[in-house]
C-alpha cells in the first residue's frame, strides 16, 4: 500500500506542475479529477495541502450546488469521498456534499419509479453507445446509501439493476457468461478472428434506439441494414428495449469499456453482494465507517461493524458487536482481508478493534475471520481495554489487535471461528 500511496503523490505532483504551465481553457474534466484527487489524498494522508486544494476547488461551498452539471463540472465522486472522510473536515461543506448527493439520488429514484422496466438512466440522452441498458446506473444511489444508511437508495439500486441482469423482453443478460442468454459477439477481435468463446464478465453497451432520428442509428445504417432481410418488422421499427442485435459489426451495441460498462456492473453487484441490509429471516446488522454499537436482531444474524468496501475497513474504529438471543456471526474479516488493522506494523492496534459482547458458543455464535487459523493468536485483553480474550492477527507482521471477546476465556472460544 505504501508503494501505491507514493505513486499517487508523485502523479498528483506531476499533474499539478503540468496544469500550472497552462491553467486556463482546459476541459472541466481535468479540474474535476484534480478536485477528486485532492479529496482522496487528504482522506489517505491527512496532509493539509490536499484539504486546502479540495476546499479551494469544490462546488460545495454553495449549499444548493448540483453534484454535476453537463459541460460544467462533475463532483459526484468527490462528494462521496469527502462525505466519508473521518479526518478533520469543514463540516458545512461536508454536509452540503451529502445533501447534494441525496437530492440527486432522490431525482434518480423518481426516474426509476416512472419507467416500466425500472431502469435508471439520463432521460435526455440518446439510448446507445455507452449510455444504454447494458450496465446498471447505480453509483449515485449506492454511494448515497453508504452516506446515509437509507435503504430507499439500496432498494432503488436493486430495481435499477434488473433490466441489465435479464429482466427484459429478451431475457438477455448483457454480460458475457451469465444467465440464459448473453452476448455471443462482443467487439473482441480474438473472438471474431479465432472463433473463440468470448471471455466471461464482459458487459456490452446494450440496445440501441433506432427510432430516434437524432440517435446513433443513422451513423451505423450499413451494419443495421444487414438484418433487414432477416427481421420482421425492420430493425428500424423495433422497440428500443428489444433492439439488441448481437453483431460484431454493430459497434454501438456490442462495444464495451471499463468506465462505461464493465466497471459500473462490477461496482453494482459488488456493493449489493456486500451490503444486504436487514431482513426478517437472516438479519444483518451493518455498521458504517464510524464507531458503531450493533446487536443481533434475529435468527442467523450476521453482525458487521464496519464497511467492508472501504479501503481500510475498521481502521480508526471501535465497534461494539452484541450477540442476540439466537445464533450470531460476528464478522471481523472477509475473503479479501482482516478488518480493524491500523496499518502501522510498529503499533499493536489498540485504537481500532471490535468488542464482541454476549458471545454464546452453545447457541451457535461464531466469529468470522480472514485467512486461516495460523494467521491468529489468542491472548489476554490488554490492560487498558475491556477484560476478555483478545484476537491478534499475525498475517502482516507483528501481532495486531483486531477484536476482544468480552468476559470469555480462550477455552470458551474453542470451535468458535470460521475462516474465509
Amino acid at each position: 500500500s505504501q508503494t501505491y500511496e507514493e505513486s499517487a503523490l508523485r502523479a498528483m505532483e506531476w499533474a499539478n506542475a503540468e496544469l500550472a504551465k497552462n491553467p486556463d481553457g482546459r476541459y472541466h474534466e481535468i479540474y474535476d479529477q484534480r478536485n477528486l484527487a485532492a479529496a482522496e489524498l487528504y482522506r489517505l494522508t491527512g496532509e493539509q495541502q490536499w484539504h486546502d486544494l479540495f476546499l479551494a476547488t469544490t462546488v460545495y461551498t454553495d449549499p444548493n450546488a448540483e453534484p454535476s452539471v453537463w459541460q460544467n463540472h462533475n463532483h459526484i465522486h468527490a462528494a462521496f469521498v469527502y462525505g466519508r472522510t473521518e479526518r478533520p473536515v469543514d463540516t458545512a461543506i461536508q454536509q452540503n456534499a451529502i445533501n447534494a448527493m441525496v437530492r440527486r439520488a432522490d431525482y434518480e429514484i423518481s426516474n426509476i419509479e416512472n419507467t416500466a422496466y425500472k431502469w435508471n438512466r439520463n432521460p435526455w440522452a440518446p439510448v446507445g453507445w455507452g449510455d444504454s441498458f447494458g450496465a446498471p446506473n447505480t453509483s449515485v444511489l449506492l454511494q448515497t446509501h453508504a452516506l446515509t444508511g437509507n435503504d430507499t437508495y439500496l432498494d432503488g439500486s436493486l430495481l435499477a439493476s434488473q433490466f441489465s441482469a435479464g429482466a427484459n423482453p429478451e431475457n438477455m443478460v448483457y454480460t458475457t457468461g451469465l444467465g440464459y442468454q448473453n452476448p455471443d459477439m462482443p467487439l473482441i477481435v480474438d473472438t471474431r478472428a479465432l472463433g473463440q468463446e468470448p471471455p466471461p464478465g464482459i458487459t456490452v453497451y446494450g440496445p440501441l434506439d433506432l427510432q430516434n432520428p437524432n440517435g446513433y442509428g443513422n451513423d451505423w445504417r450499413w451494419a443495421i441494414d444487414l438484418f433487414t432481410s432477416d427481421t420482421d418488422p425492420s430493425p428500424w421499427e423495433w422497440p428500443t428495449a428489444e433492439a439488441y442485435f448481437d453483431s460484431y459489426y454493430l459497434v454501438p451495441v456490442t462495444e464495451f469499456t471499463v468506465n462505461q460498462s464493465i466497471g459500473p456492473t462490477a461496482y453494482t453487484w459488488g456493493y449489493l453482494a456486500a451490503a444486504d441490509g436487514v431482513d426478517a429471516v437472516t438479519a444483518t446488522a451493518q455498521g458504517n465507517a464510524g464507531n458503531n454499537t450493533l446487536t443481533g436482531t434475529g435468527a442467523d444474524s450476521v453482525i458487521v461493524g464496519t464497511q467492508p468496501l472501504d479501503m481500510t475497513p475498521g481502521q480508526g474504529e471501535v465497534d461494539v458487536l452484541i450477540g442476540g438471543k439466537s445464533n450470531d456471526t460476528f464478522v471481523i474479516g472477509d475473503i479479501g482481508r482482516s478488518f480493524y488493522d491500523d496499518g502501522d506494523i510498529t503499533l499493536p492496534g489498540l485504537d481500532d478493534y471490535a468488542l464482541i459482547e454476549e458471545f454464546e458458543l452453545a447457541q451457535g455464535d461464531r466469529i468470522q475471520l480472514h485467512g486461516t487459523v495460523d494467521d491468529y493468536i489468542l491472548g489476554a485483553s490488554p490492560d487498558t481495554l475491556p477484560s476478555g480474550t483478545a484476537i491478534f492477527s499475525q498475517s502482516s507482521g507483528p501481532s495486531e489487535l483486531i477484536a476482544v471477546v468480552a468476559d470469555r476465556s480462550p477455552t470458551d472460544l474453542m470451535g468458535a471461528f470460521v475462516f474465509t
